[in-house]
């Protein structure tokens, strides 16, 4: 319909490499023309994050270079490598201008130096790429595609892999959790004449990839990601999901912090369609084999950091309760729930550990000054026993608040109390 042919997508060579015109059409009529050049193609901003993985970061690189959508502009990380990482990436970019390197003195850990990132790159679209995994050529004009087809926006996109070892050789056809964890809630894509098209998509493979697309709402946690190579964001998510802290070094994956609080922001696309090679080659930061039904992924010591790291990212909506529980719109407490990614029964066990009691009590002033202390006391009362929630208000609250919090812990009493017998004298 409005597929262009080689020559007439061809702009330029930078670096060796062809350049293809991208354009934007709805019922096969371009955006580019009808508003006369004003509406463009979005700009998609790859994040290479390497330390010390000199021997495959290249060949991530060329992967990128390689895509079939043009638009988009690329910052590679050597991020306090002790390894050849500086050169071989000098090597791998040469003279191509769509490429930024930045040499870190210090391995601010793969999430701080995500963080570091966030404030030079200029996409609407982010990709963080692991430094030892490969992109197919389709990968971003595949997720863009689908980012401005499903029938609502999305904070985030993930697309199936292969796992491939050090040598880049098969080892899976797909990544066994992907898309697990409660289904989807919407499949499909709008119709094909009533979207915003890419022309780097034809007819065909639009078809084929409505077919292949659901929709995760945000209610929905658990884990159903690929690794973090395979998921593209909205930057201005991303933005909302900073972490206040008075360090820059977050020695922790993107996605372990991302996945979770974009999706429980603006929920998941969910590509079922291979667009990257996931490498596994003992090294790696969380699993050290390929996925395989029924054997569990990580470590017992990785699983304890882990439960670390998501009170890390439980902190980041505690410390801006205002800010959240506003665009969260009555998701806030949900969504509190949702973030220590444990199954509903566990989650006594997450809430009665000290260091999850003693994030409350840091924040509980926060709380109560968004919710009032009718509500923050009832919401801490359902996570928390009894004992433990009038310690975190009194420890946490300015002496002059305590007699507002004693007071709703009275009425709260009386509540239930009075529930008890209700209940009791319909049942008798």
């Amino acid at each position: 319909m409005h597929q262009k042919n080689e020559r007439e997508n061809i702009l330029s060579v930078v670096g060796g490499h062809h350049i293809a015109a991208v354009d934007l059409f709805v019922g096969g009529k371009s955006l580019g023309e009808l508003s006369s050049g004003a509406l463009k193609p979005p700009l998609v901003s790859f994040v290479v994050i390497c330390w010390n993985y000199a021997q495959f970061v290249s060949q991530t690189i060329a992967s990128i270079k390689d895509q079939d959508y043009p638009n988009f502009e690329c910052i590679v990380i050597n991020n306090g490598s002790t390894d050849d990482s500086g050169a071989v990436i000098e090597n791998a970019v040469a003279d191509d201008k769509r490429f930024t390197i930045a040499h870190l003195p210090e391995n601010l850990g793969q999430l701080g130096a995500a963080f570091w990132a966030l404030d030079r790159i200029k996409g609407n679209f982010v990709v963080f790429v692991d430094a030892d995994d490969i992109l197919f050529p389709a990968f971003a004009s595949t997720h863009l595609q689908v980012h401005l087809a499903v029938p609502r926006s999305v904070a985030m996109s993930t697309s199936n892999i292969v796992e491939i070892n050090a040598a880049g050789e098969l080892l899976t056809r797909r990544y066994d959790l992907f898309g697990k964890d409660g289904g989807a809630d919407t499949k499909g894509l709008a119709p094909e004449n009533k979207v915003v098209r890419l022309s780097t998509i034809s007819d065909e493979q639009y078809r084929l990839l409505g077919s292949q697309t659901s929709t995760r709402s945000p209610y929905k946690g658990g884990w159903f990601w690929a690794p973090g190579t395979s998921n593209m964001f909205r930057r201005t998510v991303l933005d909302m999901c900073r972490i206040k802290s008075h360090s820059n070094i977050f020695m922790r994956s993107s996605d372990s912090h991302f996945n979770h609080l974009c999706h429980a922001i603006g929920g998941t696309a969910i590509i079922d369609h291979h667009l990257a090679g996931y490498r596994q080659h003992g090294s790696n930061y969380f699993s050290k084999t390929e996925t395989i039904a029924g054997v569990r992924q990580g470590s017992p010591n990785f699983a304890a950091i882990s439960r670390d790291t998501t009170r890390e990212t439980l902190e980041c909506l505690l410390e801006r309760t205002a800010f959240f529980n506003w665009i969260l719109a009555g998701r806030y407490w949900a969504v509190i729930d949702q973030l220590p990614n444990v199954h509903p029964e566990l989650l006594p066990g997450y809430f009665g550990e000290n260091a999850t009691k003693d994030l409350f009590t840091r924040h509980i002033q926060k709380i109560c000054d968004e919710f009032g202390y009718k509500i923050s006391v009832r919401q801490i009362c359902a996570r928390f026993d009894r004992t433990s929630a009038k310690k975190i208000f009194r420890d946490g609250l300015a002496p002059e608040n305590h007699p507002l919090a004693k007071r709703q812990f009275r009425l709260n009493s009386m509540k239930k109390v009075l529930s008890f017998f209700k209940r009791k004298k319909q049942t008798s």
